[in-house]
């Protein structure tokens, strides 16, 4: 399944949802493999330009709408890119939120801006792990920061390798970018 977006001038990007749909399964198997619990914590990473903000907008007073959904907000880090943040009280719930967004978001033609979706994991004693989704190739990889610009390579091939056969796991490790200064939260 896959939405269409076209901006201005610009060709068009699909973005593959249903990789979503392997998150939940995804997140059983990980606490059970490695002890990382989903916060239920969620966002979506936008490149930003004067487009953004009122889209931003829009996709979060149609989040509010959702049952059992905490109200999105959004937010700027420090590299410049927006965010679209929300928490749901279950990795479902916040899958689903993401869902709705990314779907709000290609229909204003802002498809070709999402850099990303990370959902937040933590485990006792341990900082916190992202699964980044990758909307426009629709797999995700793991992000395990260790700092503000320092990560555990290590941990995030294990973790990939752990869930090869739950999801859909991006192959070409150089599209595993850092995303440092995420403000996607998880408990302290």
């Amino acid at each position: 399944m896959g939405l269409f977006s076209r901006r201005r001038g610009e060709a068009a990007t699909e973005l593959f949802l249903s990789g979503l749909d392997q998150l939940q399964a995804a997140g059983v198997e990980l606490e059970a493999s490695s002890g990382f619990w989903p916060t239920g914590h969620a966002g979506i990473c936008l490149k930003d330009d004067t487009s953004v903000g009122p889209a931003l907008e829009a996709a979060t007073a149609e989040l509010a709408t959702l049952p059992g959904a905490s109200p999105a907000r959004s937010s700027t880090d420090s590299y410049g890119y927006r965010w679209l943040l929300v928490h749901g009280e279950d990795l479902g719930s916040a899958a689903t939120q993401v869902r709705v967004a990314l779907q709000l978001l290609a229909e204003a033609a802002l498809g070709a801006r999402v850099a990303c979706a990370p959902f937040s994991f933590q485990a006792a004693e341990q900082g916190p792990l992202y699964l980044v989704f990758l909307p426009a190739r629709g797999g995700f990889y793991p992000f395990a920061p260790t700092g503000p610009e320092a990560r555990d390579n290590q941990l995030e091939i294990t973790i990939a390798g752990e869930l090869e056969d739950h999801l859909l796991v991006e192959a070409e490790k150089e599209r595993w970018f850092p995303i440092y200064d995420c403000p996607v939260e998880a408990p302290a």
